[in-house]
């Protein structure tokens, strides 16, 4: 933003009174009741306080007395990929049952090596924090400030660069890992080059700060970006300290406007906190145009566990799936836009891997990894596919549900149905072609596999725990049923008549006869979950609601409630499938879960205190935690809207500006269990079932023109019974 639109910006403000308070009363107050104290930053774990404007992200903490600033950025990464002395990719026939090698699990060269994997741009040094033991650390998550005694830091939201306020000369030093070479210095600034590889140009950051006064500006501008990163970042330091309170106030006015887009107010303070930090969170590491987030939220050492990988076995779809119930589907675009750029590689790994035509998508995706594989000067075509990880058929169709998702969430955005067609069609076409391969037993049933089930068992071509997966059904139905949707008015007629044959010749979930639920796949059920497959089917594949078949129904309650998981990657998907399915103890269960896991700093560790892996950094897909407390209060699926559906009635709750299925934005207050007003705005004509929240309520048949409005006012009661419109 320029000098003169920052001015006119701050004139225009004060000419037409709008304040950079003018959130509604009750939200503010929610929003300061979420702001995160701490009286200490010792550990960066623990206390390490997140920022970031979604691009441009850094954790706060203390080190040695001093008060530091580790600096990331989405885009910063070195992105070589070895696959020199990689085996050959794995081919699976299908129609044959057969594999070209055995399958061991173990890790291949490429993912050996320390790289690819975001770096961190480096480390900044505030100044001593000794004399500060009678103050607190706090985040202001209105404003996404951090303020601590005398110093200030912010992330201006609209421009890479860092705002500081600091009585002490900042100390700015390179952090470049083993594997890197050394940063060249200037003056107030230091520029870093990142290797090259046969296909990978290689890239160059500069990092420049300058300070007037106690005011300080730090900003990073990548080679991605500019080739002039240097120039434009002295510049934005230049420019940010000419203009500080204008930066400021073009900052805060925009988070005001993030704020004022949705919101919730309940009378359950850890679940109210929990939605707005996790919300501020995706905010601060994901935004339009930046890199995509990949499995850590800033970096605490350049040594990322997983290579800080985008894994799509669960992870970063359950990173960036909040976006769209919160009605900031802009969040996700980053995830989206890979997924879209990957697919000639995923069409290649289709026909390399199984001979097949369409898209199938690997396990891991690393940034910057868009090279067309036919266009690779690399050994295998830079193709990497950890098997049997990458082997398991539903990938597809995970990795693509956050594009349905966006879809149903927002389908009078008909740019964005177009730009991912060729990405469904691909994928279902590879789907179509996986079915028609299989063998088929009584009644034309497809037997879907061979397969390998995330992340648990073994992967071989014969054995029946390797065919009909829960994981694969669920996500071949999703994905197929999407396609479908899409293509049904594009005159596809081919590929639909495709579709409308294989669906109904997919088997049932299959079931564990003694304990009486839903097993992994025939041949197999675990004592014990990494990622609760048996649940995928209710979430994230959203194929069990609560209008399912009741026997089903009961079937999935069960499972969900005797499941059990080692708590690593289940906490979402396991809370989720209690809260679609209404089970009685949902919301106690999800603040279990979240309690077990809520670190001082606000966010939560991967698994409960304790747990090995939690030491390895901020997992991002924690994030998604705003989704599913929004999900407490409102759920689409299948043309019914359910308000408050597992919501307790004793406790009061509203939100504002939540998004439902079908273009419908939301908004309801419910007091003394009684929902007490309701407005319902349509974007699309359409017609639905408006639910209660408990019991067995009736349905309200709504329907609505673009641009209409459903209002009412003590709508219904907690008692069933006194359901209806009053």
């Amino acid at each position: 933003m320029s000098k003169k639109r920052l001015s006119l910006l701050a004139f225009i403000l004060l000419l037409s009174g709008i304040s950079l308070h003018a959130l509604e009363m009750e939200v503010r107050e929610a929003l300061q009741r979420a702001e995160i104290r701490q009286d200490c930053l010792e550990s960066i774990l623990e206390n390490g306080v997140l920022l970031g404007n979604g691009d441009l992200n850094g954790i706060v903490f203390e080190d040695s007395g001093l008060l530091k600033l580790l600096i990331t950025k989405n885009d910063i990464v070195d992105a070589r990929l070895d696959t020199s002395e990689d085996p050959p990719l794995l081919q699976v026939d299908i129609g044959k049952r057969t594999f070209s090698r055995r399958v061991e699990h173990v890790d291949i060269p490429s993912w050996k090596k320390p790289y690819p994997c975001p770096l961190s741009a480096g480390i900044v040094s505030l100044g001593p924090v000794s004399h500060l033991q009678q103050e607190d650390a706090v985040l202001d998550l209105e404003r996404a400030e951090f303020c601590y005694g005398e110093y200030r830091i912010t992330a201006a939201a609209d421009q890479n660069v860092f705002l500081i306020r600091s009585p002490y000369p900042l100390e700015v030093e390179p952090n470049h890992a083993d594997f890197t070479p050394e940063a060249a210095g200037f003056q107030a600034g230091y520029t870093q080059q990142l290797p090259s590889d046969a296909d990978w140009p290689g890239m160059a950051y500069t990092v420049a700060w300058g300070m007037t006064g106690e005011q300080a500006a730090l900003a990073v501008v990548t080679s991605l970006e500019t080739p002039q990163h240097k120039a434009d970042a002295l510049k934005q330091v230049s420019d940010s300290l000419e203009s500080f309170d204008d930066y400021l106030l073009a900052h805060r006015q925009e988070w005001m406007r993030f704020w004022e887009t949705s919101s919730v107010v309940l009378d359950d303070l850890l679940l109210e906190q929990s939605w707005y930090r996790n919300l501020y969170f995706l905010r601060s590491f994901s935004m339009k145009g930046s890199a995509p987030l990949g499995l850590y939220a800033g970096l605490i050492d350049n040594a990322p566990f997983w290579h800080g990988a985008h894994t799509l076995d669960y992870n970063s779809e359950q990173t960036h799936w909040a976006a769209y119930i919160t009605n900031h589907p802009e969040l996700a675009q980053p995830y989206e836009k890979m997924v879209v750029d990957y697919l000639p590689r995923a069409q290649f790994y289709a026909q390399e891997a199984y001979g097949l035509k369409g898209a199938f998508y690997p396990v891991n995706i690393f940034t910057h990894e868009t090279t067309d594989p036919r266009d690779s000067q690399s050994p295998l075509q830079r193709m990497h596919a950890h098997a049997p990880y990458s082997n398991a058929l539903g990938l597809n169709g995970h990795v693509l549900h956050n594009l349905l998702t966006h879809e149903r969430y927002f389908p009078e955005d008909d740019a964005f149905r177009e730009w991912i067609r060729p990405v469904i069609r691909s994928a279902a076409e590879f789907y179509l072609n996986v079915a028609e391969k299989c063998r088929r037993v009584w009644k034309g049933k497809i037997v879907l596999g061979p397969t390998y089930i995330p992340e648990h068992g073994w992967f071989y071509p014969r054995k029946k725990a390797n065919f009909n997966s829960t994981y694969d059904l669920a996500f071949f139905r999703t994905l197929l049923e999407g396609a479908l949707n899409l293509e049904k008015d594009s005159g596809s007629t081919a590929l639909c008549s495709r579709i409308q044959s294989v669906l109904p010749d997919l088997q049932d979930y299959a079931t564990d006869w003694k304990k009486r639920i839903i097993a992994d796949s025939p041949g197999q059920t675990s004592e014990l979950y990494n990622i609760p497959v048996p649940l995928i089917p209710v979430f994230p594949a959203g194929q069990v609601t609560r209008d399912s078949d009741p026997a089903q129904l009961d079937l999935f309650r069960k499972t969900a409630a005797e499941i059990r998981t080692n708590g690593n990657n289940s906490m979402v998907i396991h809370s989720m499938a209690k809260i679609r399915l209404g089970s009685e103890d949902a919301v106690s269960f999800l603040k279990n879960e979240i309690e077990g896991r809520l670190r001082e700093n606000g966010s939560c560790s991967l698994n409960k205190r304790g747990a090995q892996f939690n030491k390895l950094g901020h997992f991002s897909e924690q994030f998604a935690l705003a989704g599913v407390i929004s999900e407490c209060l409102l759920q689409s699926a299948g043309g019914v809207v359910r308000l408050f559906p597992v919501w307790p009635h004793e406790k009061d709750a509203s939100f504002s500006g939540l998004r439902a299925e079908g273009g419908l934005t939301v908004s309801a207050r419910m007091e003394g269990g009684i929902i007490r007003s309701l407005e319902i705005i349509a974007d699309q004509d359409i017609s639905f079932d408006l639910v209660s929240s408990r019991g067995d309520p009736q349905k309200i048949p709504v329907s609505l023109k673009a641009g209409e409005s459903f209002v009412r006012t003590d709508l219904f009661s907690a008692d069933s019974s006194q359901s209806g419109i009053q």
